[in-house]
């Protein structure tokens, strides 16, 4: 029989295994969903976890670079000169998903600086911009305020933007010449250039309106030995000059080979070195008396260095200052010469030459 009798009540066994069926699916889909919202559960708690700890964090701590107390490149020169090569390496640099590196650096602690730091960090951060993957550079200015005003007036901050993405006002304090992307010779344009700050040097310190040539000369041996030969990323030097009240700091810079990779010694020369114990302070006082040859093998080539000796010796210019490699020379003071690497792995890339003038050195 297909229907039966059972306590008086009759039912249809077939709609009674459907109503089972049903409810055995129902509860597996609940089974189902409750997992679903156990899972979400776990990964919103997992993400809001992941949220707090980053905020407990400084922000940007994971790639902040902080700038040594003594900022100055010219007195304190071994460890601004790590700190460049870290800056330069991008160790510590964040990286978007996209590629996009971020470094951030921290000046809060800078107590003394110098136009040399501030000249090499703005040639560091301008090329740090321009490599692929281009890497931007921001942070936060010392809290001294001496300081913070010296890096406003050596004109650093010229073409940045602050927090709120407003411009900071031009400096007047100081100009700059940049030759880049290739070039090869010094334009008139360029000269002009050089001429005028020459100009506005000789008046803010002497009051008339003239030019010393043998200055201009210097810039022209100097700039045109930096931008052939030293390989610096687009042969890119760079010329500032810092007006102050009673004289200007002048720093020529490029950032690629140093002289003592561009000299040519022979065989002889390299012996009677290692005999002599010439060290690289020996070696790049030779370079400035055209005691080596050039690895252009060019008979014009490191003429410029005898000149620009000859023309701080006669009072042309002064404080005159040569970082290169692992040396540095101090020509108005010999005992500060010194070796500040013992490797070229740790020794500056580049070439930097730093010199003042005031009222006395117009003639």
């Amino acid at each position: 029989m297909s229907r039966i009798e059972k306590c008086g009540i009759k039912f249809n066994p077939y709609m009674e295994n459907k109503r089972g069926n049903r409810k055995r699916k129902q509860r597996q889909y609940e089974l189902r969903r409750m997992r679903r919202l156990s899972k979400r559960r776990k990964r919103v708690r997992h993400y809001k976890s992941r949220k707090k700890n980053k905020k407990e964090k400084e922000p940007g701590q994971l790639f902040q670079i902080t700038a040594p107390s003594d900022f100055r490149l010219l007195t304190n020169t071994t460890e601004c000169v790590n700190w460049f090569r870290l800056l330069r390496s991008l160790v510590l640099a964040a990286e978007s998903p996209m590629g996009q590196k971020y470094q951030r650096i921290d000046l809060a602690g800078v107590e003394h600086i110098d136009f040399a730091s501030t000249m090499v960090l703005g040639v560091i951060c301008e090329e740090l911009l321009e490599i692929t993957p281009s890497c931007w550079c921001f942070g936060r200015l010392p809290k001294n305020p001496e300081c913070a005003k010296y890096i406003k007036d050596s004109g650093f901050l010229n073409g940045m933007r602050d927090a709120t993405g407003k411009p900071y006002s031009k400096s007047e304090g100081s100009e700059s010449v940049k030759i880049q992307r290739g070039k090869t010779r010094l334009e008139n344009e360029k000269v002009r250039s050089i001429v005028q700050i020459d100009r506005h040097a000789c008046e803010l310190l002497t009051g008339r309106n003239k030019v010393t040539y043998r200055h201009i000369d210097v810039i022209k041996e100097i700039c045109g030995n930096a931008f052939v030969w030293s390989q610096a990323f687009n042969r890119q030097w760079v010329m500032g000059a810092k007006f102050e009240n009673d004289k200007v700091v002048y720093v020529v810079l490029d950032l690629g080979k140093g002289i003592l990779d561009t000299l040519a010694r022979n065989y002889f020369d390299i012996i009677k070195d290692k005999l002599a114990q010439n060290s690289g302070v020996e070696i790049l006082l030779g370079a400035f008396k055209r005691k080596y040859g050039s690895a252009s093998e060019d008979d014009n080539r490191n003429r410029g260095l005898p000149f620009v000796e000859k023309t701080f010796k006669d009072g042309y210019i002064k404080d005159l200052s040569v970082l290169c490699n692992n040396v540095y020379l101090d020509f108005s003071d010999p005992t500060k010469n010194k070796i500040i690497a013992q490797d070229m792995h740790s020794a500056f890339d580049g070439t930097l030459y730093s010199w003042r003038i005031d009222a006395s050195c117009f003639k």
